[in-house]
C-alpha cells in the first residue's frame, strides 16, 4: 500500500458537520434510521406473535395436543413477545452517561445483548413451534418433505434475522464513526 496515498486520503477525509449538541439530540431522540427500522420490525413481529397466540388453540388444533405442549408453546411465545416489547423499550430509551462516547458504547453493548437474546429466543420458539406441529404425527414421505421445508424456512428466517441485526449494528457503528 502506498503511504503517500494513505496520507492524502487521511487528509481529504470529510468530517462531520454535526455539533456535539446535535449528536446528543440524535442519540436521545432515537431518530437514527437503523433504530427506527428496528423498532418497526419488532412491533410488526410482536403483533404477528400475538395473533398466533390468540389463534393457535382453535386454528391449529391445540385442543388435541397435550396440555404441557400447549403450555410450552404459550410460554415460549409469551417470552418472545415480552422480549420484543423490552426491545422496543430499549430502542426508545436513552441512558445519559458523562460523555457522548460512553453513552453510545453503553447503548451498543445493551443492544448487542438484546440481539443475542433475540436470536436465542427465536431459535427456542421455533423449536417449540416445530415440536407442537410435529407431535403425534404419523410419518410418511410427504410429511418428511413438509417438515424439511419447514426447517428450511426456519433457517432462512433465522439467517435473515441475524443479517438484519448485523446490518443494524453495523449501520449504527458506521453512523457513529462518521459523527466522531
Amino acid at each position: 500500500m502506498d503511504l503517500d496515498k494513505l496520507k492524502t486520503d487521511w487528509q481529504n477525509q470529510s468530517t462531520s458537520n454535526l455539533t456535539v449538541e446535535q449528536m446528543q439530540e440524535l442519540v436521545h431522540s432515537g431518530k437514527h434510521p437503523g433504530i427506527a427500522r428496528s423498532r418497526k420490525v419488532l412491533f410488526i413481529e410482536s403483533v404477528a406473535w400475538s395473533a398466533f397466540l390468540l389463534l393457535f388453540y382453535d386454528a391449529f388444533d391445540g385442543h388435541e395436543k397435550p396440555w404441557w405442549l400447549n403450555a410450552l408453546l404459550v410460554v415460549a411465545f409469551a417470552l418472545l413477545l415480552g422480549h420484543h416489547l423490552l426491545g422496543i423499550r430499549l430502542l426508545s430509551q436513552r441512558k445519559a452517561n458523562e460523555s457522548l462516547a460512553s453513552s453510545l458504547a453503553d447503548y451498543r453493548r445493551r443492544l448487542q445483548q438484546f440481539v443475542r437474546l433475540n436470536l436465542i429466543g427465536r431459535l427456542l420458539a421455533m423449536a417449540t413451534l416445530l415440536l407442537f406441529f410435529l407431535y403425534g404425527v404419523e410419518w410418511n414421505t410427504k410429511r418428511y418433505l413438509i417438515s424439511a421445508g419447514f426447517l428450511g424456512v426456519m433457517f432462512v428466517q433465522f439467517y435473515i434475522l441475524k443479517r438484519f441485526w448485523r446490518e443494524r449494528l453495523g449501520s449504527l457503528d458506521q453512523y457513529w464513526l462518521e459523527s466522531e
